[in-house]
């Protein structure tokens, strides 16, 4: 039989509680070739938004460039909730305008829609690659979903 020590309990409650540290969540929609691609960071819950821009494309580096007001302003949002709230953990969505999965047998050439998510991909590959170098200590959940309106009749769900 096991013999456990006498705080044994005592160190379990302390251990396994429930904390409610608060998350962070960013989010990067490709709003289409018009529309651009928004990201935001979200605290907590959607309603709790820090941090909003639009890119114009997925070409766009305008979060990457080191020294641009847009890019230390996000890098330094992320900065500061990570290092106050302790948050070690982030939750990104990234949110292609058409289908990611290509067509399992197909003779056509690929097309436009196909090129952007591709580019889009590699912009968030890019942000991937610039997290591991400014916060190293962070953990990052990612959720790669799709929307297309086309597809809105089949499926129930709303933006």
């Amino acid at each position: 039989m096991q013999q456990f020590h006498r705080d044994f309990d005592t160190f379990w409650d302390t251990v396994c509680h429930d904390e409610t540290r608060p998350n962070l969540a960013l989010e990067i929609v490709d709003l289409g070739a018009d529309g651009g691609i928004e990201v935001s960071i979200h605290l907590g819950q959607p309603s709790s938004l820090v941090f909003e821009v639009l890119l114009v494309d997925p070409e766009s580096d305008l979060l990457l460039t080191h020294g641009s007001i847009e890019t230390e302003t996000f890098w330094k949002c992320i900065r500061d909730h990570v290092n106050n709230a302790a948050i070690t953990q982030l939750f990104l969505t990234a949110r292609c305008h058409s289908s990611p999965m290509p067509h399992a047998v197909s003779a056509r050439r690929i097309g436009y829609a196909e090129m952007r998510n591709v580019r889009f991909f590699r912009l968030i590959d890019d942000i991937l690659d610039e997290f591991t170098t400014r916060e190293p200590c962070l953990s990052v959940e990612v959720n790669v979903t799709y929307r297309n309106e086309k597809n809105g009749r089949f499926i129930d769900y709303g933006f």
